[in-house]
């Protein structure tokens, strides 16, 4: 995977060199080769915002954080998934004087053992292309169901 042409679509985010500076700790100490980068957004004062980075390799699952000023990231064993909740909505943006901004949203959570959560938000057109992407990065069948 080309990890700098990767982070060049989210360059209207955040400036490209910055996710290049974000990234290379974590990867240095990744154990394993990086398989997907998604993202996941938010709602900033101006709109939408770039919240954080999930790095995807067989094993692990790294969140970068990119809205921070502070470089900020976790590994997770995939094998920790116990929950698997996908949950599809709408965003209304009201503009002043203007019409609203009707947006899809879908937030994938997470739930580790023991009590951690991930969560993977989109905020835009096609919130089903991102659970898709996102579901095959991270399939459904990871979530160990066995008891702990």
């Amino acid at each position: 995977m080309n990890i700098s042409k990767e982070l060049k679509q989210y360059a209207t985010f955040a400036p490209h060199s910055r996710l290049v500076r974000l990234l290379k700790k974590p990867r240095s100490l990744c154990p394993e080769p990086i398989s997907a980068i998604l993202p996941s957004f938010g709602m900033g004062a101006d709109g939408l915002i770039l919240a954080s980075l999930f790095l995807i390799t067989p094993n692990y699952m790294c969140e970068v954080r990119v809205s921070g000023r502070d470089e900020e990231f976790d590994f997770i064993d995939l094998k920790t998934v116990r929950n698997y909740r996908i949950n599809l909505g709408k965003h209304v943006l009201k503009r002043e004087g203007g019409k609203p901004i009707r947006l899809k949203t879908a937030t994938i959570t997470l739930l580790h053992f023991p009590g951690f959560v991930s969560e993977l938000a989109y905020i835009g057109d096609n919130p089903e292309k991102y659970v898709k992407t996102v579901t095959q990065a991270i399939p459904i069948t990871c979530a160990s169901f066995q008891q702990a």
